[in-house]
Formats: C-alpha cells, sequence, structure tokens
C-alpha cells in the first residue's frame, strides 16, 4: 500500500511543535467514520484554492466556503471536506 506526504510549505498544523502559527484556515468535516463537528486550523498558501490534505493511504479533500470566522483576532477561512482519494499505487 503507498502512503502519501504532505508538502510541509503546502499545510502546517496547531500542534504543540507549530502552536505559535495562528494558521489561516478551519478545516471542517470528514467521512462518516470521523465526527461530525471534527475541524482543525492549519496554515495554507492560498485560502481561494482547494485544498488536498495528504493522510497516510488516502487524501482529503476540503474546498473553501463563503465563511469566516475570527479566532484569538485572527480571520479564518472555513473551509468544508468534500471527498476522499486513495494514493495511486
Amino acid at each position: 500500500m503507498d502512503t502519501c506526504q504532505n508538502d510541509p510549505a503546502q499545510t502546517s498544523g496547531t500542534d504543540p511543535a507549530t502552536a505559535a502559527a495562528p494558521g489561516n484556515v478551519i478545516l471542517r468535516g470528514g467521512p462518516v467514520n470521523e465526527p461530525a463537528d471534527a475541524e482543525s486550523v492549519v496554515t495554507v498558501p492560498d485560502t481561494e484554492q482547494v485544498l488536498k490534505l495528504c493522510k497516510g493511504s488516502h487524501y482529503d479533500h476540503y474546498l473553501p466556503t463563503a465563511d469566516w470566522e475570527v479566532r484569538s483576532g485572527h480571520r479564518l477561512r472555513v473551509f468544508r471536506w468534500s471527498h476522499r482519494t486513495r494514493v495511486a499505487e
């Protein structure tokens, strides 16, 4: 089974190692086996483009919405999960 690797220049999460970065988007949703209220804050280079996020043996695709939220004084664009594709072998 092939796996994918995210380009660190494309996204960075808000784990303890990158907690200083506030992020610029909120990722919401996921497939049915994940909580409906799942969300995370990440940094992406372009908030207008579809995000293809590597998750091991598959990619989760997120679409930008027209919604924005302010958290801790930072304006974040909301992205909604769209679908999942497998990594090509």
